[in-house]
């Protein structure tokens, strides 16, 4: 949230949430496409709209909070908070989080 402010960026409740979502993902080690975490934040009863998280999500990878990985044509994104490696299946196309 710190690098967001820093950034002269609002922490919204979309923003948090967005953010609080990809920090789950980091610790199962994996990424999410936009759709999981629109999944995950309406889970939680959070009324934010698709459009709203692909624009946080772009906002967060602009300032460096997270960044983006392109697996099987569909962009996934994951906390920029450590450094770390993808391994991508070439069968089904999935991705893990590896450390470095």
């Amino acid at each position: 949230m710190d690098r967001l402010r820093r950034a002269g960026l609002r922490t919204t409740l979309a923003r948090r949430g967005v953010v609080d979502a990809l920090g789950e993902a980091a610790g199962e080690r994996r990424h999410l496409r936009a759709t999981e975490v629109h999944q995950r934040l309406t889970g939680r009863g959070l009324g934010v709209e698709l459009s709203t998280v692909h624009r946080v999500l772009t906002h967060l990878v602009e300032v460096g909070v997270a960044h983006t990985v392109p697996v099987g044509g569909t962009a996934t994104f994951g906390l920029a908070d450590r450094p770390h490696h993808h391994a991508v299946c070439q069968g089904c196309g999935g991705m893990r989080q590896l450390t470095a």
